[in-house]
């Protein structure tokens, strides 16, 4: 009896070893607990709590977690790293900035003075953001009801979030999107100072015909910036 006591106890010791040898010995990131961190020679790896590795296993110099954003920022040198919790990438660069655009939007500034915008989870769900919800690279971007305008050397232009879509190619000397009562139109005008009216579908459809006298009232709405949303009353 007293044999198979010992035995039984020795089993579960075993049991327990390895049970805890399983376990990875991270220290859970901050903000996080479902990812673990783990250090070596002063530098830093990142683990789900399951211990897969994420990142691509490479070790950072600095490994935070964003609540607003809820990704993984990781820092190496110069670089900067983007990543969701599952550590598929969103973004490897020179980051220089991270601040707020709007509507749970968030503007990435880059050293080559570049910038791009990545949706938050608010935004992600809101607008029904399945990718990375990441815009850019662009020499600006803004963000306004649910319309990204984005400007590169040649110009200009605009893209719907939901569903997401192109309105507009970056070569305009403005753009702005037109809320009418049933729907929108996009006004776009050209480097020469001609401005044509395109509805839904963008430039890529039909233009869209109104008589001048709503065009002219139109006109004088139009905000001083080369971008914008509008509200018409027709």
């Amino acid at each position: 009896m007293k044999k198979l006591l010992f035995v039984v106890i020795l089993a579960a010791m075993c049991c327990g070893m390895t049970s805890c040898e399983s376990k990875p010995q991270g220290t859970p990131l901050e903000g996080n607990e479902n990812l673990l961190v783990f250090e070596k020679n002063g530098l830093f790896s990142i683990k789900q709590a399951d211990g897969t590795p994420i990142l691509l296993g490479n070790f950072y110099e600095t490994i935070q977690w964003d609540n607003n954003m809820e990704i993984i920022i990781a820092k190496n040198g110069d670089q900067t790293t983007l990543a969701w919790p599952d550590g598929h990438t969103i973004l490897t660069d020179k980051i220089v900035k991270i601040e707020s655009a709007g509507e749970d939007f968030y503007r990435i500034s880059l050293a080559d003075n570049h910038v791009c915008l990545l949706a938050g989870p608010s935004a992600r769900q809101n607008y029904k953001i399945t990718g990375d919800g990441l815009w850019g690279k662009m020499q600006e971007i803004s963000i306004e009801s649910g319309f990204v305008f984005m400007k590169r050397d040649a110009g200009w232009g605009v893209a719907r979030i939901d569903p997401r879509e192109g309105l507009a190619p970056t070569n305009y000397k403005s753009v702005y999107i037109i809320k009418t009562k049933k729907d929108f139109i996009v006004m776009v005008e050209d480097n020469k100072g001609g401005r044509a009216l395109f509805g839904p579908r963008g430039t890529s459809g039909e233009e869209y015909r109104i008589p001048s006298k709503k065009l002219k009232k139109l006109l004088k709405k139009l905000p001083d910036k080369p971008f914008g949303v509008v509200e018409a009353d027709f």
